[in-house]
């Protein structure tokens, strides 16, 4: 017997085997158990197909034939473009839109008017439903006596008061997340005198 077909696989050698078959051509494979080793071993040539000697010129023809029916393969093959960059200005122009949208939603406002006068005496005005700014007039004069501004987590941030309805915020009172930071009072001469920190 000789050798007509070597391969490394024990698939493609069973491919080859049942092309000679088909051509009335008996053959054996030999090594195809070999496989299991091939850390050890040489990978090439493990697998290999024997024919009789008579037979060895027309089965290395029709190996030949089916060979070269194989479609070549390219080294050359242009690899796909990434789109990982685009992918990341897609999600980055989505994202800024959502944050966009959450910080400019609409501004609604509700209140109460104590008097009837059709004037909010407690004004709240809200924005992506939570609360921005509180407003309110104690003596119902129409002016705004005292201000509450809140966080875009909804948490107090300063309030300024207007405790003698003369239209000047005297006190304004700051805080630190949710912590009272520090105390103004602004004197007759309109300037502001730190109280406390």
């Amino acid at each position: 017997m000789q050798k007509v077909y070597e391969s490394s696989t024990a698939l493609e050698a069973h491919m080859v085997k049942n092309l000679l078959e088909a051509e009335k051509i008996p053959s054996r494979i030999e090594g195809e158990d070999l496989q299991g080793g091939v850390g050890t071993l040489q990978a090439i040539g493990i697998v290999r197909i024997l024919v009789e000697d008579a037979d060895y010129m027309k089965a290395k023809g029709i190996i030949d034939k089916w060979e070269s029916d194989q479609p070549a393969v390219t080294e050359n093959t242009p690899k796909p473009k990434s789109n990982t960059a685009k992918a990341f200005f897609i999600g980055a122009a989505i994202a800024t839109s959502f944050t966009y949208w959450m910080f400019n939603s609409p501004i609604t406002t509700d209140g109460i008017d104590y008097n009837g006068d059709g004037i909010f005496e407690e004004k709240w005005t809200y924005k992506n439903n939570r609360i921005s700014e509180a407003t309110y007039d104690k003596n119902f004069d129409g002016a705004i006596d005292q201000i509450y501004n809140y966080s875009v987590s909804g948490l107090i941030k300063s309030a300024d008061f207007d405790n003698d309805f003369d239209g000047t915020f005297e006190n304004i009172l700051k805080w630190f997340q949710i912590l009272f930071h520090v105390w103004y009072i602004t004197d007759t001469v309109s300037r502001r005198v730190k109280v406390r920190n």
